[in-house]
């Protein structure tokens, strides 16, 4: 009820996000041997310099531990560069560069999850606090029902607008003072956590 999904869905018409509803270790590379030795039915390669978008991650977070596991293990690889797997029939693959971010939209169970071990490729970002009265919010999303449809393609034309805009070729130099504050902020970020 705090506007995540709306949020997620306006990154829909965007050519730079992919989205998918679910994951596991075998869709994101997948051992299936193809008649042609081009095709790749694997996930990674599709989102390379793309944005993978799940609308709602607490059905990634209902799978065993076991399987959670090894899907942040592939993710863990493509997030430093590489994935690869070998799979039992033979089938090798690999990837380089594999450089994509995920946007994950979930419920307040997220905050049980702690694991240490994912270290700090993953960010938490909550849109409203307590103080926000769920009342309001429902008697805002019933006045404007009428409304959904035209907001939405609204939303979603201004979203693709934005990120279609030129990524540059070059980052920007960051200046001596950035770099020592940014120092600071990560160690008191460390710190906290």
């Amino acid at each position: 009820g705090c506007g995540k999904t709306l949020m997620i869905s306006s990154m829909f018409d965007s050519e730079l996000c992919h989205f998918e509803s679910n994951l596991s270790p075998h869709t994101l590379i997948s051992g299936w041997r193809m008649d042609n030795p081009d095709d790749d039915p694997s996930l990674i390669p599709v989102l390379v310099d793309r944005c993978l978008v799940l609308k709602d991650y607490t059905e990634l977070r209902a799978k065993s531990r076991q399987e959670q596991d090894e899907i942040y293990g592939v993710l863990r690889g493509a997030f430093d560069g590489t994935a690869q797997r070998t799979f039992a029939n033979g089938q090798v693959r690999r990837y380089d560069n594999t450089h994509f971010t995920i946007l994950a939209g979930t419920t307040h169970e997220i905050h049980g999850d702690n694991r240490a071990s994912l270290g700090e490729r993953f960010l938490k970002c909550e849109f409203l606090g307590d103080h926000h009265n769920p009342e309001d919010h429902i008697r805002a999303a019933i006045s404007g029902m009428d409304k959904l449809a035209e907001k939405e393609k609204h939303l979603r034309e201004l979203v693709a607008a934005f990120l279609s805009q030129p990524i540059p070729k070059k980052l920007p130099v960051i200046p001596a003072w950035v770099i020592d504050r940014l120092v600071a902020l990560s160690q008191v970020v460390a710190f906290l956590r």
